[in-house]
């Protein structure tokens, strides 16, 4: 426990003590990371995100597209008194 006193853990981190070689460890919170949870850690979007993205665009434009040929199909093109 003496370790945990001279060594404290940063930003929430908790101290652990292992008993048998006496070492202590840092218990770091969500968000930081290092031997004692001194830095920022920030998960990157990674490949789920990209891909979640992707697939809302395409969702997206596949949509717009059927929004659009099912307004052409209803619209019917009026006859003038030129077109007769």
């Amino acid at each position: 426990m003496e370790l945990c006193k001279v060594n404290s853990c940063h930003n929430g981190g908790v101290c652990v003590s292992m008993a048998p070689d006496g070492n202590a460890t840092c218990i770091c919170p969500n968000g930081f990371d290092g031997d004692f949870c001194e830095e920022v850690y920030s998960r990157p979007v990674g490949h789920i995100g990209g891909l979640l993205i992707v697939v809302l665009f395409v969702l997206v434009a596949v949509l717009a597209v059927m929004l659009y040929r099912e307004r052409r199909k209803t619209h019917t093109p009026v006859a003038t008194a030129e077109a007769r």
